[in-house]
């Protein structure tokens, strides 16, 4: 997997400050917590905790494919946390569109560091990206159902074969154990969802009253419910960790 950024590498990451007021960018990159060696930050996200301290995200001011993923994470990272306090406060249409577009965003990064293929004509296709980050949560969570499923069950020439799809007849009852778990963790309906159009009909829901030619009211953003909008949320944040355990992973 190409170097790109993760919290280790030190090309982007967190800082806080005990200040009442919030920081404000751009910094040098030790004010943010004596991270790298003085070059511009600029900080990408704010936010207050409940004892008045700040957090946010910072990422280095270069100009590089690198940074451009970067700057594509950290803007991942500031809808996915403005979600999160959205869903907190019961906002749940508002949550769930912007968890919608911290997805789109997060197909970007993944077409940037080869993790997921996503055309770059493609970037302002709102379908496309919703595939793109389905896509990578759905094939991820079933290789880790399939090995989960084999383990100990198969020789490893079977177990290298299965992993290619490559069922016979016989075995069919292991794909669908390894079925099972995708439908279970909402794998595979969340692919359906971007598949179908459904994820960016859900997200212009939460923004929008939708009218018929005779004025009637056909929805409203209050038609998104606290389950839709956990959903979406759930959806998201299971890529992010997906995402996250894939850098941690040193066979990656």
């Amino acid at each position: 997997m190409p170097s790109y950024p993760s919290p280790s590498w030190g090309e982007w990451g967190y800082f806080a400050s005990t200040d009442p007021a919030p920081p404000q960018g751009p910094h040098r990159r030790e004010d943010a917590g004596g991270l790298g060696n003085g070059e511009k930050i600029v900080i990408g996200q704010t936010n207050q905790n409940m004892d008045g301290t700040w957090i946010g995200i910072w990422m280095s001011q270069t100009s590089s494919p690198e940074t451009a993923a970067q700057a594509i994470l950290a803007n991942v990272l500031r809808l996915y946390a403005d979600a999160r306090l959205l869903l907190d406060n019961e906002r749940f249409a508002s949550c769930s569109s912007v968890s919608i577009l911290a997805a789109e965003e997060l197909a970007k990064f993944l077409s940037l560091i080869q993790m997921q293929g996503l055309k770059r004509g493609d970037w302002h296709k709102h379908q496309a990206k919703h595939v793109g980050t389905a896509s990578f949560l759905l094939r991820r969570q079933y290789l880790a159902a399939l090995t989960k499923v084999l383990e100990g069950r198969v020789e490893k020439a079977d177990e290298a074969r299965l992993k290619q799809l490559e069922f016979r007849d016989n075995e069919m009852p292991l794909f669908d154990e390894v079925l099972a778990h995708v439908v279970s963790d909402g794998s595979l309906k969340y692919f359906a969802d971007a598949f179908s159009r459904e994820a960016d009909k859900q997200k212009q829901r939460g923004f929008y009253v939708d009218l018929g030619d005779d004025l009637s009211v056909r929805s409203t953003p209050l038609d998104i419910t606290k389950d839709l909008a956990e959903s979406q949320f759930n959806f998201t944040k299971k890529a992010i960790r997906v995402l996250r355990d894939a850098f941690d992973d040193p066979n990656e």
